[in-house]
């Protein structure tokens, strides 16, 4: 598999979630190595953030573009913005909410990313969490967001698997439940996303899982665990990484092994998070 990095691999220092800008981390992932890069579209949409500038987030999107060709990387993958659906009641608020995912749809399309990573959503009733109304909103969001996304050529979304929730169900933690929503879209522009940390989180079989994925599966997340943490590089936590890897070949995945391990370098000191990232490369090889 072809070794890739999302871009928050650098960006948290400390207790600074967000210390590195996406441009930096563009040129430390690839002085590290990485030719192949995963744009965290999400960072770049909150407060502050170069995406949710009304006025020049295009402008912002046109600068990637031209750091891309700089440095001759590609982008086979990004994440998009997402919220959590179920508790906002404000109708502004999920407009808002809504125009960031579309923004991250345009310049994902904009600079060549082949899948985008979006988020499904879950729906509760009165009686308890609903899968069959889960599916219907989905379908709903999905959709106007493959509207958006068909308008560029090589762009695709790929629907993430979540992190089953402590006190409340969590529709996408299963990888059941993606492909049944996968199945009622019915609409080649989608493939599936496996997160591994997540999936270990809400203790599935990591290899019966991507079994029953199979080929729909266009995008993973690989980090790892452990009782304490999570986005950590692999082999620093409790997955079993070498039970896992022949069955990314028994299934037929072309993809890219796409890190995405941002508390990996979060307490290093600054003068060592280059040497860092390279021995994330040589990890990812």
């Amino acid at each position: 598999m072809k070794p890739c990095t999302s871009t928050n691999i650098h960006e948290k220092y400390l207790d600074k979630p967000y210390y590195f800008t996406l441009e930096e981390s563009l040129y430390a992932c690839n002085e590290a190595g990485f030719q192949a890069i995963d744009l965290n579209l999400h960072r770049a949409s909150l407060s502050g953030g170069p995406l949710e500038n009304d006025s020049t987030w295009r402008a912002w999107v046109e600068k990637i573009g031209l750091i891309r060709d700089e440095l001759g990387v590609t982008f086979p993958s990004a994440h998009s913005y997402f919220y959590v659906w179920w508790p906002v009641q404000d109708l502004e608020q999920l407009t808002r909410h809504e125009v960031l995912v579309s923004r991250s749809i345009e310049a994902a399309g904009t600079l060549g990313v082949e899948h985008l990573v979006v988020h499904p959503y879950s729906v509760f009733d009165q009686a308890w969490y609903s899968q069959k109304k889960s599916i219907e909103y989905n379908l709903k969001f999905m959709e106007k967001y493959a509207k958006i996304a068909c308008r560029y050529k090589n762009l695709h979304l790929a629907i993430e698997n979540m992190v089953e929730g402590l006190d409340k169900r969590r529709f996408g933690s299963s990888a059941e439940d993606l492909l049944q929503l996968d199945y009622v879209l019915n609409d080649s522009i989608f493939g599936l996303c496996w997160d591994f940390g997540h999936g270990m989180r809400s203790h599935t079989n990591p290899i019966a899982s991507l079994r029953q994925l199979g080929n729909r599966l266009k995008v993973v997340h690989v980090h790892d665990i452990n009782e304490d943490s999570d986005h950590m590089l692999p082999f620093f936590g409790i997955t079993q990484w070498v039970e896992i890897m022949p069955i990314m070949k028994e299934i037929g995945f072309e993809g890219y092994w796409n890190y995405e391990c941002p508390n990996y370098t979060i307490n290093l000191p600054l003068d060592l998070r280059a040497k860092a990232l390279k021995f994330a490369y040589e990890v990812n090889t």
